[in-house]
């Protein structure tokens, strides 16, 4: 799969698939954009408001400080099901480089692995949180969230197309 004498038609389709789809996720959680307003944007780790009088300076809290008021369990579950995608993530990207490095289709294979778990966890997380979202005052979905919505569809996919190709192109 990662040699580019491979004969697998789908040779570097499902390793960029999954990069892409690795590069979404952690730009999704690194940036508070999951909801936003004109006035104040949120993201997984922190809530942030731009002050009213020069409209420019911004303000950013722990997003437990913006949370306390209610109760937002499911805004902690979805917490841990990114940051558990996230070390699937870094996981499928380790094994994939040992792949690389070491010509041994197993690596390949826990490369695959690793996606399809990601891609459940950030599906999950999306999910949840698209479907609770709206507790949150009267916030819209923002980029980053989008991102998240694309990053676990991609690392799905790519799973078990790596482990299909490993399968198939035995080292």
């Amino acid at each position: 799969m990662f040699e580019h004498d491979a004969s697998s038609i789908v040779w570097g389709v499902s390793p960029t698939m999954f990069m892409v789809g690795g590069v979404c996720h952690v730009i999704s959680i690194a940036f508070p954009h999951w909801l936003a307003t004109p006035e104040a944007h949120l993201g997984l780790w922190n809530y942030c408001v731009t002050a009213k009088a020069d409209g420019e300076h911004e303000e950013c809290v722990d997003i437990t400080h913006a949370l306390n008021a209610v109760d937002h369990s499911w805004f902690r579950a979805v917490q841990g099901l990114e940051i558990a995608a996230t070390v699937f993530v870094l996981t499928g990207l380790v094994t994939g480089l040992m792949r690389v490095n070491l010509s041994n289709n197993i690596w390949q294979i826990a490369c695959g692995l690793s996606a399809v778990v990601a891609g459940v966890m950030s599906v999950s997380g999306t999910i949840v949180f698209a479907k609770n979202y709206t507790s949150i005052r009267d916030q819209m979905l923002s980029w980053a969230f989008v991102f998240n919505a694309v990053s676990g569809p991609l690392c799905f996919l790519a799973g078990p197309i790596l482990i299909v190709d490993a399968i198939l192109h035995k080292s």
